[in-house]
This record gives structure tokens, C-alpha cells and sequence, in this order.
């Protein structure tokens, strides 16, 4: 079984790629959106700048029972308000907060009953398996795609999966 060490370092190394993968985020690029009823890119950065502790809250607590997602509101709502520019420093922020939720952990809270209505219900570690990482990965994923779609062809898969700037093995 993973440990709450192994799960919160695979979610941290998340936002640790995506704060690399900003640095390639052109300004006239914000607006850009892979298509349509798909978010455009600044607005694929605000929700990274929350998802991983939002979801991880949120799963420990049961608040996905909560219609009316009122977690979910009040963070995106700050997201969605900051500066762009300010995405780092967001995203430092919500490393932190990870840090410290799997630090307030206990080996008791990962076999507890968590409920999402993708999953329905799973124990938390297993949970924040398949929904705090599965989701930063996504949009991970996705910001990295934004960035080729957008021109930076020079982006290599070791940059995405890894936070590896040159790749050890070439494919041409």
C-alpha cells in the first residue's frame, strides 16, 4: 500500500511541473482555448492553482455530498479573480497547504470512507489517488498541450511527465 508520504509526494511534484510549465505561458496566449466549451488557458490555470487542495479537502471532509459545492465556489471564485501573473506564488501556496494536509493526516484518515460521484465511495487513499492526482495530472496535462497547440513545439514529453528540461532518449 502507497504511505501518505508516496501519494503527497506524487501530487506535489504535480504542482511542481506546473509551476515549470507556466514559465512558458505567453501573455497574449491566456485567451487561447484548445476548443470549444473547453476552458481558455488562463482559466486552466486558476483552477490548477486550487484543484489538488480543494479536492484533497474536500474528499477528507465528504463535501462533494454538498450540492451546493460551496468549497468548490469560494476557492475558485478567489482563483478565478488573481492575477495570472500571480500563478507561481498560487501554486506555492497550495503546495504548502498539501503539505501541511498530509502532515495533520493520520494513518486512520487514509482508510476512512471518502465519496466523489466519480468514484462514488473509496477509502481516502485511494481516493486521493484517483481524484486529487488523476485531476492534476489532467490539467497538467492539458496545460501542457495549450503550450504546443500554442506554438512551443520545442516542449519535450520529459518536460511534461517529469519536470525533465532535456530528454534522455529521442524518438526521431
Amino acid at each position: 500500500m502507497l504511505s501518505k508520504e508516496d501519494i503527497k509526494v506524487a501530487i506535489l511534484k504535480e504542482c511542481q511541473i506546473c509551476r515549470r510549465l507556466f514559465e512558458e505561458v505567453d501573455q497574449e496566449q491566456l485567451q487561447n482555448s484548445l476548443g470549444e466549451n473547453m476552458w481558455n488557458l488562463q482559466e486552466l490555470l486558476a483552477t490548477l492553482s486550487f484543484i489538488g487542495i480543494y479536492t484533497a479537502e474536500a474528499l477528507k471532509e465528504n463535501d462533494f455530498i454538498d450540492k451546493e459545492h460551496s468549497r468548490y465556489e469560494k476557492m475558485k471564485s478567489e482563483a478565478f479573480a488573481a492575477d495570472w501573473n500571480s500563478f507561481p506564488s498560487l501554486m506555492e501556496k497550495q503546495e504548502k497547504a498539501l503539505s501541511l494536509f498530509f502532515e495533520n493526516l493520520s494513518e486512520d484518515d487514509l482508510k476512512k470512507e471518502a465519496y466523489h460521484p466519480l468514484i462514488n465511495h473509496l477509502p481516502l487513499n485511494q481516493a486521493l489517488l484517483e481524484i486529487t492526482l488523476k485531476f492534476m495530472v489532467g490539467y497538467r496535462m492539458q496545460l501542457f498541450l495549450y503550450l504546443k497547440a500554442n506554438g512551443k513545439s520545442e516542449l519535450n514529453g520529459a518536460l511534461c511527465w517529469s519536470g525533465i528540461e532535456e530528454p534522455y532518449y529521442s524518438y526521431r
